[in-house]
């Protein structure tokens, strides 16, 4: 006598949550990639740390941003360069030892102020126009991306990324404590997964965007 095979079906409660756990892993992997896409391509902006040269009403400098030095005509400048492309501050060092410094903060509507200073016994006599070395400095520092707000793209993150992988709770959070015994549809999972994919998309174009 043949015996009828059974067929073997896991029980709908825990087959349910071995498809969901497999789905969420898959999301958070995917949105992993994309976060580190993103810081990857965030580096691609940075400037060549090569030295290079350039030309200043006729004169030939060489600017090494390693080793932050300038060279004109045998004589070597040094600098020191902070900030991002829209607020920076340089400290110009001469071949006697003393220094000059200018501070440059771009404001609203693309409109930028500088000011600066020198030491007691500077004398630019006999050397290169600090002007022209701070228009050098000043190009190397547009050529940086701009900074990222990394605040924004913290809160966008934090946002997504629950409404990506728990868009449930995040309907329950928004909606379902209202009702008793309520469920969200197909439809609103869905909604709630696509504000996610927006959220985090919003937030690498803020990254990469610069």
């Amino acid at each position: 006598m043949m015996k009828k095979k059974q067929a073997f079906f896991p029980s709908s409660l825990e087959g349910w949550k071995t498809a969901r756990k497999g789905k969420k892993m898959k999301l958070i992997s995917l949105t992993l990639a994309f976060v580190m896409a993103a810081l990857l391509l965030s580096g691609c902006g940075a400037s060549s740390q090569e030295p290079y040269t350039t030309v200043k009403e006729g004169q030939v400098f060489t600017v090494d941003p390693e080793k932050q030095t300038i060279s004109l005509k045998g004589q070597t400048y040094g600098y020191t360069l902070e900030g991002d492309s829209q607020s920076w501050r340089t400290e110009l060092t001469y071949p006697d030892g003393e220094t000059y410094w200018w501070e440059r903060q771009e404001t609203s509507n693309n409109f930028s102020t500088g000011h600066g200073g020198w030491s007691d016994g500077f004398d630019p006599a006999g050397y290169a126009d600090p002007k022209l070395l701070v228009e050098i400095l000043e190009e190397q520092m547009e050529a940086l991306p701009s900074p990222v707000n990394w605040p924004v793209v913290v809160i966008l993150f934090a946002v997504g990324l629950p409404h990506i992988i728990w868009p449930e709770r995040c309907w329950y959070l928004r909606h379902g404590w209202m009702y008793r015994q309520a469920e969200p549809s197909d439809a609103a999972l869905s909604a709630n997964r696509v504000s996610g994919v927006a959220a985090i998309g919003a937030a690498l174009l803020l990254v990469l965007l610069r």
